[in-house]
């Protein structure tokens, strides 16, 4: 049914918990995302995939604006999701090492998976958007309804109690 009916693709699901262990953001949030992606390549009406990064994937390149490009990274996403898969306990030890220009895990995977875009996009529309914050929505599914506490929700809810 999706291969044959879909035409566009909007890709905003990612784990957002800023301090989850590399290898499973790597594979939740880069796998995922290329996972989705060969899906989208077999849509025989695909008209676009987007996918929903952050302003803060290229913080590491400490920019006074960002353009709309591609920022070449500093790692392999493609060696990254080998290692999470055959050796997940290695790439967490390496983890403060491979985040030394980024703040948390979420960051860097969002980089990387836009360079699994990029590195994937001929013969395919495809969007990037980076916005700078995303909450929960106003009516729908619930109104308020909020699947974590990360970013500015939390905050908000600390400094209200």
């Amino acid at each position: 049914i999706l291969i044959d009916n879909v035409a566009i693709v909007f890709h905003a699901a990612a784990c957002v918990r800023f301090d989850d262990p590399l290898s499973n953001a790597v594979l939740l949030n880069v796998r995922g995302t290329k996972e989705l992606l060969d899906l989208a390549k077999s849509m025989k009406k695909l008209e676009c995939f987007q996918y929903v990064s952050t302003t803060f994937s290229n913080c590491n390149l400490n920019l006074n604006k960002i353009e709309e490009k591609m920022y070449i990274q500093d790692y392999d996403w493609q060696a990254l999701i080998k290692l999470a898969e055959k050796e997940g306990i290695l790439l967490n030890i390496l983890e403060k090492k491979i985040l030394a220009t980024h703040p948390n895990t979420y960051t860097l995977c969002k980089s990387l998976a836009e360079m699994v875009i990029y590195d994937n996009k001929d013969n395919l529309p495809v969007v990037i958007l980076r916005p700078s914050v995303v909450v929960g929505s106003m009516k729908e599914p619930e109104p308020g309804w909020l699947d974590n506490y990360n970013g500015p929700v939390g905050v908000t809810l600390g400094v209200s109690t």
